[in-house]
């Protein structure tokens, strides 16, 4: 530890190797966790902790630690890893750990288990992250009205709520419009240059759709430039002759 706390972490992690080699114990396993993390290793460190993690409970905590990294920074992690997270996360009811969990699903397209893991955070401790998480959750799969109901529910709760909920709530108005064929409302509700990019295509189509064809095909130009995509490619393709 004295090595470790010097930010000497291979040192640290030999010493930590010979104590292991005397008899597996918590010391060990928690400084090699800890290691491996401060290396910004989260999937070595999980794994490694992952058998020990019921035995000790600072090798608990050192892997809740690895867990939570692990999902935050990993898109693509192995279905062991999976498994051992959710089943401790179903274990220790960590509020923490249920919240990243939803947050990894929802960055993979997982809408029905990112509803049940915000749900679990939720459970255990009510957080404005953790239902702006479920919002988008259930966006994702479709179920806009329930979206709508939870920000309603708790947009009111205090400025942590207001904060993330009031941007949430403006883009499913600026949907709508864009939906209901509002052009001239979305227009004027999205900065092309502070927005996200599913913005950005609503306000060039928008334009579009009014016959501002000059300023749609700059807004396709400047996000084709940036991001090329199927829908940039038809708006500059639909805009091209009609913006000259």
């Amino acid at each position: 530890w004295y090595w470790y706390r010097l930010d000497e972490t291979d040192r640290a992690m030999r010493w930590f190797e010979r104590s292991r080699e005397w008899g597996v114990n918590a010391n060990a396993i928690e400084g090699l966790t800890r290691s491996w993390l401060a290396k910004n290793q989260p999937a070595k460190a999980e794994a490694l902790a992952r058998p020990w993690r019921d035995q000790w409970d600072s090798v608990a905590t050192a892997y809740q630690l690895a867990a939570v990294r692990l999902l935050d920074g990993d898109k693509t992690i192995p279905s062991a890893a999976m498994r051992g997270i959710t089943e401790f996360a179903q274990s220790t009811q960590d509020q923490a750990l249920w919240q990243a969990l939803g947050w990894h699903h929802l960055d993979n397209t997982n809408g029905p288990p990112a509803i049940q893991a915000f749900q679990q955070a939720i459970s255990v401790k009510r957080s404005p992250k953790a239902i702006e998480g479920l919002v988008l959750a259930h966006r994702q799969t479709g179920n806009r009205e329930q979206a709508k109901q939870l920000i309603a529910e708790h947009i009111e709760r205090g400025d942590a709520y207001h904060d993330r909920l009031q941007t949430l709530r403006s883009k499913s108005q600026i949907s709508e419009w864009f939906a209901q064929g509002q052009y001239a409302r979305v227009i004027s509700r999205i900065d092309f240059n502070a927005s996200a990019r599913d913005q950005k295509l609503m306000l060039a189509w928008s334009h579009y759709h009014l016959g501002n064809f000059a300023r749609a095909h700059d807004l396709f130009t400047q996000m084709h430039e940036q991001s090329p995509s199927a829908e940039t490619a038809e708006g500059l393709r639909q805009t091209r002759q009609l913006g000259r």
